[in-house]
């Protein structure tokens, strides 16, 4: 009854995931009854943020960490980032 909508919101820097309802939708969801669902209606189900170093460092930063590596896929599209505390 749902159909999968993802995007790149890129005011956030973020993929967002979602469900959208196909047409009018009655779901029972556990302790809480059932809720209707108009056609169209969306469900927000993931945020998935990707941030670049400069942001990724502020966060770090914050936290008390430093960063030590960045490892991008072979697309520059992802990364895989390595943190320590800061000394």
């Amino acid at each position: 009854a749902f159909d999968h909508l993802a995007f790149y919101a890129e005011a956030e820097g973020r993929i967002e995931m979602h469900l959208v309802a196909a047409g009018p939708t009655r779901v029972q969801v556990p302790g809480r009854g059932s809720v209707d669902f108009s056609g169209g209606e969306s469900i927000r189900t993931e945020i998935s943020a990707k941030y670049d170093p400069t942001v990724i460092d502020g966060l770090f930063s914050a936290a008390g960490l430093e960063r030590t590596g960045w490892v991008p896929d072979g697309r520059g599209r992802y990364a895989m980032v390595f943190a320590r505390p800061r000394a």
